[in-house]
């Protein structure tokens, strides 16, 4: 089930003055271009405007995508950037919420105060009567099904009483997947027939096939995105990972690690990744650089999961079988602490800025709560039967457990001295009624949540 998204509305004195901007761009892409001498060399120009009202600036760039294209014309893709700052600190200015259409000027004249607002109103009800000639709020919901399929879903506009956009076949069910910063390329593991399955998000089909080692599982992305990291879960006496070029989508390196299923997390400079061995007790480092292992580090009995805290510039690696976490220190590659919870430790990710660690606890079902600056537990906490997965906002963590239909909230303002938690429904089931469980993250944020 889709997570459930709540869309905020910004103030709409900022809604004006971002349609207001986005007119000039509707009158550019008009396709006309403007003139210039012989002698001018083509190059792509940037469409800026700068509006301020109400003490907010809002700083508006498009630029042209198509190749050579020295404006914006007709039919082609544009890149549109807002920088929305604080016109007397000149800070970004957080938490609005924007929305942003498009809508060409009638008979080339302005756009009064009052038109703009009842345009903006009829966008924001979501009326098909009247539509933006561009709306770029529009997003996708996609599900990773059991069956050989990804459902792509329009949440905003639906027809027939389904909101179903289109199917995405494949060969065989997916595992995990990711998506590039961009939002052109999808990728899906597909263990059952070892391979990766590369998907165009513009027509919603799969362009490509990528062979990979036996039983791919865990997928990541560098943040540089040079190469597509694939965990193979297949060969339990000689673990390994299989390296993919994003560019080219030829396989890089196929490196081997150690014995049972991995987690996978590629450090934030881009130099090493690290690779947990469950069968071995061990995480795996590999050089990014020369695409070769640098070292195994021993930890705990049954890693299954890792992250990084950008705080501590380490990497925690959380053991199932006697609940343990092993500190890593990234840059000299050692082992700087333990910090010991119950075994039976599912999952361990970051609050947003890395000092609170959360491992959830899917036999003892607790969430133990640790110091990233001190790395020293905190709180241990009792929540729905069986937690296995964790996501974040601002604000909250939610944890989602298997055994149970309801999603708990743990306020994050609190958590250096007392957890305040609620709980609400997050679907009609609990998890365990599902027939497959993937690996996959299963709690995400809505863009405007």
């Amino acid at each position: 089930m889709p997570p459930t998204t709540h869309r905020k509305n910004p103030r709409l004195a900022v809604h004006l003055v971002l349609l207001t901007a986005l007119l000039f761009l509707a009158n550019a892409a008009s396709g006309q271009e403007p003139t210039k001498s012989p002698q001018e060399p083509t190059r792509k120009k940037t469409q800026t405007q700068k509006i301020v009202e109400q003490g907010i600036a809002i700083e508006f760039t498009a630029d042209p995508l198509a190749q050579n294209a020295s404006a914006i014309r007709a039919a082609e893709d544009v890149n549109v950037k807002f920088t929305v700052t604080d016109t007397t600190t000149g800070t970004p200015v957080k938490g609005l919420g924007l929305s942003a259409w498009i809508n060409t000027r009638s008979k080339d004249k302005a756009t009064e105060p009052a038109q703009c607002r009842e345009k903006i109103q009829s966008y924001l009800t979501g009326s098909l009567r009247t539509r933006p000639d561009v709306d770029l709020n529009s997003y996708y919901v996609l599900s990773l099904n059991k069956s050989p399929d990804i459902s792509v879903i329009d949440p905003l506009l639906g027809f027939g009483g389904s909101k179903l956009l289109t199917l995405v076949m494949l060969k065989s069910p997916g595992e995990d997947w990711l998506m590039t910063r961009d939002g052109e390329r999808l990728f899906v593991t597909l263990p059952l027939i070892n391979q990766v399955a590369v998907i165009s998000t513009r027509s919603w089909k799969v362009t490509n096939y990528i062979d990979t080692g036996v039983k791919p599982r865990r997928i990541a992305l560098q943040s540089d995105q040079q190469y597509i990291w694939v965990a193979n879960d297949g060969d339990e006496k000689n673990g390994a990972v299989t390296v993919i070029e994003t560019a080219s989508l030829k396989v890089a390196a196929k490196i081997p690690t150690g014995a049972g299923s991995h987690d996978l997390v590629i450090g934030n400079d881009n130099k090493f990744a690290f690779v947990s061995n469950n069968e071995s007790g061990t995480v795996s480092i590999i050089d990014v650089r020369t695409l070769t292992k640098a070292q195994d580090i021993k930890v705990g009995a049954g890693p299954v999961s890792m992250a990084l805290s950008e705080l501590s510039k380490a990497l925690y690696v959380a053991s199932e079988d006697d609940g343990s976490v092993t500190v890593i220190e990234t840059q000299n590659r050692q082992v700087v602490a333990t910090i010991r919870t119950k075994p039976g430790a599912r999952s361990i990710r970051f609050a947003p800025g890395g000092r609170y660690g959360f491992v959830l606890n899917t036999k003892q079902s607790t969430v133990s709560i640790f110091d990233a600056a001190s790395n020293r537990l905190l709180h241990e906490v009792n929540t729905g039967k069986s937690p296995d997965q964790i996501m974040f906002s601002d604000t909250f963590a939610f944890v989602r457990s298997l055994e149970t239909e309801n999603v708990e909230m743990l306020r994050l303002g609190t958590i250096g001295k007392e957890v305040d938690i609620t709980e609400f429904p997050g679907g009609q089931g609990a998890p365990t009624s599902a027939p497959v469980a993937s690996v996959a993250q299963q709690v995400l944020q809505g863009p405007f949540g």
